[in-house]
């Protein structure tokens, strides 16, 4: 008899089985999808439980019969759990949590400050300021004194109600 056959003469009570492992997996992916898209690492455990939770029915699958398509699904899905695990530094993996974390608050502070200066900077991209190079806030008249690459250049002071319109005596 055929799987699709099968399908037709099963009972309720594996339907009802079915149905509740069904809801269950939904339910799985929903949790993963939430925790990916606010960007928290438990979404991250999540996506990595989702991708080997079928992994012992693949090897289940492969003793029963052995096909080039279920090995390849098994090497599949095994080198997708290992990717994960490796390149997310799940399960204490590669310095874990810790090394993570660093990882996290090294790229992005440098990223942040680079796209901020590239924006700042007039002109056609590619062409901009040097990574270093210090930002003038718009409405600020240029410093004529040098400040080196990075430092706040003083903002002028503002004129006195003493001083002389337009720098005249």
């Amino acid at each position: 008899m055929s799987p699709i056959q099968h399908s037709f003469t099963v009972n309720s009570r594996w339907l009802t089985y079915l149905a509740i492992g069904l809801a269950v997996y939904a339910l799985i992916e929903l949790v993963e999808s939430v925790g990916l898209w606010l960007g928290k690492r438990w979404g991250e455990y999540f996506a990595m439980v989702a991708t080997s939770i079928f992994l012992p029915y693949e090897v289940y699958e492969l003793t029963e019969k052995s096909t080039w398509l279920r090995v390849a699904a098994l090497v599949i899905n095994l080198l997708l759990v290992i990717y994960l695990a490796w390149t997310k530094r799940l399960f204490g993996v590669r310095g874990g949590k810790k090394a993570y974390d660093a990882r996290l608050r090294t790229e992005s502070f440098i990223e942040v400050e680079q796209a901020a200066l590239s924006a700042a900077s007039p002109g056609p991209p590619g062409h901009g300021k040097p990574a270093g190079a210090a930002v003038q806030p718009a409405g600020d008249a240029p410093s004529s004194a040098l400040t080196p690459a990075g430092a706040i250049s003083p903002r002028p002071t503002p004129p006195h109600s003493s001083d002389p319109p337009n720098g005249t005596a």
